[in-house]
């Protein structure tokens, strides 16, 4: 059983006054934030909308005058509710009713009771004349075709544009689906390269103390935890870049990292070749007893749709290297800039200026070629190098040695003499491969229609 005192009782209903004011204090905060759009009417921002700071004038033109919308809000809310009510109601039907209703143009004279002694006058529609209440209905009724072919055409129209809509929308997502899928290829391609910190912890601290600045640093670090989400799409790698306005530091970052290479060994986790492609499909449900036929066509055909839209945003990412923008070469180079001494025997490119056969001009290309010797002794760092043939230039129709000045300011730069590290891969492999992969298409969906056509002109056996 409960004990009440007075002591109680008056510690209740203090404690019960100081949440009340704690509550009143924070509304007045609240209301007096500049930031709010509700300031304005308050006298104590000097605004011409509220009272001590509006004139005279304006008070007197606004007497009398509604000062909200719940009129307006009413009738759309009557119209709202008769469609919910009545289902497949007409738009313009659902309006009037509730036009009718809330001006009673409908109400019939009550008896009074001893509850309800007043007496409600008829509805404008009962105080007509009977011959014009029976012209009135005969009127509607001989319109009705004529309004109902109406509401059919608006419907028409509504659903037309709700499809445009629906297709703008498509091609929308289908839009940033693409250039998702083309980041994460890029980002794929990342993880199997020597941009990716993988293998061990102590690979996260050996590279950022080669790393000279702190910008770099976290650029490397951001790159890396990318290549996860984004390139191999796992969500449980992400990590916030910051926090309240603050940025996540250097070493924060760092240490997520190392959490994701310990998981990546202990979780042995299957690398998947592609990266993830988020393009609609159908809502993988719970299934009751035996699948239908049409599920697994379903299916197929969203493969289908998947493989080809895999193959459209592998050509615009190759299109927008052909112009220039982006490469894929330029992304997959380490973060920190390699020793001369560690170059012999690797491959690297080349930035130079040459010759076109014809009339081609001078242009600037980036040439392939193999460290075969280091150059020591030298005031700047050299490298004798094996370069590859070039059969559209001028002079390197055939491999030739010469000596190649690495200047450290000229890493990964995409001016003459920049230099990086050779990428093992084609523009010519990917072009196979996509070509492969769009025959294979290309005859999967002829079978499939040769199937149909042949199960469509079939007669089965027992007719």
């Amino acid at each position: 059983m409960a004990i009440h005192s007075k002591k109680t009782d008056s510690l209740t209903k203090t404690f019960s006054f100081v949440s009340f004011r704690t509550a009143a204090d924070a509304i007045c905060t609240e209301l007096q934030d500049e930031k709010k759009a509700t300031y304005k009417y308050l006298s104590i921002s000097g605004s011409e909308y509220s009272w001590n700071h509006c004139g005279e004038e304006k008070k007197k033109a606004l007497l009398g005058n509604t000062a909200t919308n719940d009129e307006a809000e009413s009738t759309l809310g009557g119209t709202t509710a008769n469609i919910q009510r009545f289902g497949r109601i007409a738009l313009s039907s659902a309006g009037a009713v509730s036009d009718m209703k809330r001006n009673a143009f409908l109400q019939r004279d009550t008896i009074p009771t001893k509850k309800n002694p007043t007496v409600n006058q008829s509805g404008l529609f009962h105080q007509f004349p009977h011959e014009l209440r029976q012209a009135i209905v005969r009127v509607a009724m001989k319109d009705a075709p004529v309004t109902k072919l109406r509401n059919n055409e608006d419907l028409a129209l509504q659903a037309k544009a709700r499809r445009a809509k629906e297709e703008m929308i498509k091609a929308k997502n289908m839009e940033k689906a693409t250039e998702e899928y083309i980041e994460g290829m890029y980002y794929r391609k990342m993880y199997d390269s020597a941009a990716c910190l993988k293998g061990s912890v102590r690979v996260v601290d050996r590279e950022l103390k080669k790393l000279t600045s702190d910008t770099a640093r976290y650029d490397a670090l951001k790159e890396n935890i990318m290549i996860r989400v984004k390139g191999l799409g796992w969500d449980w790698c992400k990590h916030a870049w910051s926090k309240n306005g603050q940025q996540y530091s250097i070493k924060e970052l760092a240490d997520h990292l190392r959490w994701i290479i310990k998981e990546e060994r202990k979780r042995h986790i299957v690398i998947p070749s592609e990266p993830p492609v988020n393009v609609p499909k159908r809502m993988d449900l719970p299934v009751l007893g035996t699948e239908i036929d049409d599920i697994a066509d379903l299916d197929k055909k969203y493969l289908a749709n998947e493989e080809q839209f895999r193959l459209n945003a592998d050509r615009i990412r190759r299109a927008r290297e052909a112009r220039g923008e982006g490469s894929m070469y330029s992304l997959l180079q380490p973060f920190s800039r390699p020793n001369v001494n560690e170059l012999l025997g690797r491959r690297i490119d080349m930035l130079y200026s040459c010759t076109l056969p014809g009339d081609g001009g001078n242009v600037l290309r980036w040439c392939q070629g193999e460290v075969i010797e280091v150059c020591t002794g030298r005031q700047k760092p050299t490298v004798r190098v094996l370069w590859d043939p070039m059969p559209d230039v001028e002079g390197s129709e055939e491999s030739s040695e010469t000596n190649a000045i690495l200047l450290p300011s000229k890493w990964r730069k995409e001016t003459e003499g920049g230099w990086r590290m050779d990428v093992d891969i084609t523009v010519q492999d990917e072009l196979d491969e996509d070509n492969d992969a769009e025959d294979k298409i290309m005859s999967e969906n002829k079978d499939e229609r040769g199937s149909e056509s042949d199960s469509e002109t079939s007669t089965p056996d027992n007719i």
